[in-house]
């Protein structure tokens, strides 16, 4: 399946990588890398993530190790990531 980030999602990734990168460097890197990770499986496994009751149509997938969300939705051939939130935000 294609990948496709909305500006949100692009967004929501550089400023948790900036935030993070205050205070360690290493991590944000190891931040990035696993929220990739998780995007990818979403692209291979799209129906990975679990049904979002709130908003129709779209799922949300946790990124492993690190409180974050990845929401989602699933369009024919498309994958669309929509934001990545931490977990103590609302979506």
């Amino acid at each position: 399946m294609r990948l496709r980030y909305t500006p949100q999602a692009l967004s929501d990734i550089v400023s948790i990588a900036a935030y993070i990168l205050e205070y360690n460097p290493d991590a944000a890197l190891r931040v990035r890398h696993t929220i990739q990770h998780s995007i990818d499986l979403v692209a291979r496994y799209p129906h990975l993530g679990a049904l979002n009751a709130y908003r129709p149509g779209t799922r949300s997938r946790a990124v492993a190790r690190y409180p974050y969300r990845i929401h989602y939705a699933v369009a024919k051939q498309t994958i669309i990531i929509l934001h990545i939130r931490h977990t103590s935000r609302d979506s």
